[in-house]
């Protein structure tokens, strides 16, 4: 689901708002196919190696907002495993100066958001970029994590999988369409706490 709320701000002229629609199309498609989930938002599914995340990306013209979501797909889990991946939400998001994780406990699915406001201005390709790309670098680098905690891993154990590389490109279908993956060893690293401190984290959150 879109979000649809309106925000403070004077609202995009709807013109402007097909141009940007068309350049986040363009853009897109130049990665994943993508399927329109109503006027303002595209959908695609991106691939951390071979685990699936479905995603969209919004640009509401109300709010003058483009928003990018990502999930991974929840399944039944057990009590202790539902706290344990949303103790992995709580400090990953600790790690974050932008975007968060959120987990949902009524269907075990881990979302990620993120976005900017670009009130007064038209959207460009290289504002969704500053989105979208540092948002799948930030999946790649936390994804097994979650994977781990699914499974039934304790956290402290899940924790060791951050930054693990989940296998871009290793399937066929993780390759991109037209554009490499974003990915630089040099860019967007997320730096991982010692272990000490992970673990004084865990004994006193």
């Amino acid at each position: 689901m879109t979000d649809n709320i309106s925000k403070p701000g004077r609202g995009m002229d709807p013109a402007a708002h097909t141009r940007a629609m068309s350049t986040l199309h363009a853009f897109l498609e130049r990665r994943w196919t993508t399927m329109p989930m109503d006027p303002w938002a595209l959908q695609f599914q991106y691939l951390a190696g071979p685990i699936p995340m479905p995603c969209y990306a919004e640009i509401n013209p109300d709010m003058e907002g483009f928003i990018f979501r990502a999930a991974l797909q929840g399944i039944g889990l057990d009590k202790k495993t539902y706290e344990n991946v949303a103790r992995l939400c709580e400090i990953h998001n600790a790690e974050l100066p932008i975007g968060c994780f959120v987990f949902n406990r009524e269907n075990g699915e881990v979302r990620y958001k993120s976005g900017v406001y670009f009130w007064g201005t038209e959207p460009t390709e290289q504002m969704m970029r500053n989105v979208i790309e540092p948002s799948i670098m930030v999946l790649d680098h936390y994804i097994l994590s979650f994977v781990h905690g699914y499974v039934g891993h304790g956290v402290e154990e899940s924790l060791a999988r951050v930054g693990e590389d989940p296998g871009i490109g290793t399937s066929e279908n993780c390759h991109y369409r037209h554009e490499p993956h974003p990915r630089d060893p040099g860019r967007l690293q997320t730096p991982a706490l010692p272990d000490g401190d992970r673990l004084r984290r865990l004994a006193t959150g």
